[in-house]
């Protein structure tokens, strides 16, 4: 029996992928963090923590437009909040996953019968094609989500212009975010080098959490679609089991007045053992499933308390701020809109799939 045979994991180049955007944000391993990575953890709790301070100080000073505007970045500042706990403070989650990910599948061969072959060429093909497929879905993914951010570029962009066309004062151009200035202390901008600056450190925080968020919603993927592969590979192994039990019976039988008694008995103890031998592999493999989906469940208690919580208020904010705002805004929560309702369709017939795997198995 060989169980150690390697085929093409299309999920493992993902994983990769994914390694390197936690790298960058200083995220992983977690042991390793150093000084530049632990600044700049601080620095983006500095930045969430400011659309509250500015909603309390002002919530009374200002109109209708406004008041909206920072619940819109208060809901945004809790949904980066929760992920940057998530990741810092509840480290064993994110390993949890990445071992899901990283674990080899179970492919089980020998060389008792040319039965195995086709069973294991069509196993090695079912990891090739379902690999390759939640190696798409993750990218496809995750350029939905870019789109998503991207549409936060549209604010800054038009505020410039309106400056450009001296069409708007420096004081009254939009900002994604109620930041107060490192320069003079205040939500608004007093020149427009201070507004650019304020621009692009906005644009930046946007940048952090949409890598952050990307990497999050991979590993949720990804860990999903490698439990549903290992699930089709324990029923294709135990096909096997099957098939070769019947073969093996068959030509013992065909056999039977051709050889001695001795030869029998010894064709019988080979078959049983590759069958014992394969039974074990099997059963490992049942317990390897349940412990992971065991450590997925695990890792998805909080994260899907957090993620279905930001969703339902982005979405209910974009519609309100879609159907009232001005005509940029009604771009960039349009955008937004529809990009959430994409990732949300995709995690959830993914999450779908994965439960029909457990009532079909």
């Amino acid at each position: 029996m060989d169980n150690d045979k390697k085929v093409d994991d299309e999920l493992r180049k993902a994983l990769q992928d994914l390694l390197k955007n936690l790298k960058l944000l200083y995220f992983y391993p977690p042991s390793s963090v150093t000084f530049l990575g632990k600044l700049l953890h601080f620095i983006m709790l500095c930045l969430i923590i400011q659309p509250a301070i500015a909603l309390l100080e002002n919530w009374n000073f200002w109109d209708f437009d406004n008041q909206v505007s920072t619940i819109d970045n208060l809901t945004f500042s809790i949904g980066v909040l929760s992920m940057l706990f998530d990741m810092l403070l509840m480290p064993t989650d994110t390993e949890k996953f990445l071992n899901v990910i990283g674990s080899e599948f179970i492919l089980l061969g020998n060389n008792f019968s040319t039965t195995d072959d086709t069973f294991f060429i069509g196993k090695c093909q079912l990891v090739r094609d379902l690999t390759k497929k939640g190696y798409e879905m993750v990218k496809t993914t995750e350029s939905v989500v870019k789109y998503l951010f991207i549409s936060h570029f549209t604010v800054p962009i038009y505020g410039f212009i309106l400056y450009l066309l001296n069409l708007e004062q420096v004081e009254n151009l939009p900002l994604l975010f109620k930041f107060y200035s490192p320069y003079s202390f205040s939500l608004i901008s007093s020149n427009i080098f201070e507004y650019l600056f304020l621009s692009v450190l906005q644009l930046f925080y946007v940048y952090y959490t949409s890598i952050l968020a990307i990497a999050i919603l991979q590993m949720q993927i990804l860990a999903l679609f490698h439990i549903r592969i290992e699930m089709k590979l324990f029923h294709l192994n135990v096909e096997q089991m099957d098939a070769m039990s019947c073969v093996g019976s068959d030509q013992n039988k065909r056999d039977l007045a051709e050889v001695t008694n001795y030869e029998t008995k010894e064709m019988h103890s080979d078959l049983e053992t590759v069958l014992c031998n394969m039974l074990k592999e099997v059963a490992k493999q049942h317990q390897t499933i349940f412990k992971n989906v065991e450590q997925v469940n695990s890792g998805f208690k909080f994260r899907l308390f957090y993620f279905n919580m930001f969703i339902c208020l982005q979405v209910c904010l974009a519609i309100f701020i879609f159907l009232k705002g001005q005509m940029f805004l009604k771009l960039k929560y349009g955008v937004i809109l529809v990009t959430i309702v994409i990732v949300e369709f995709m995690f959830s017939e993914n999450g779908q799939k994965f439960q029909d795997e457990i009532h079909l198995r």
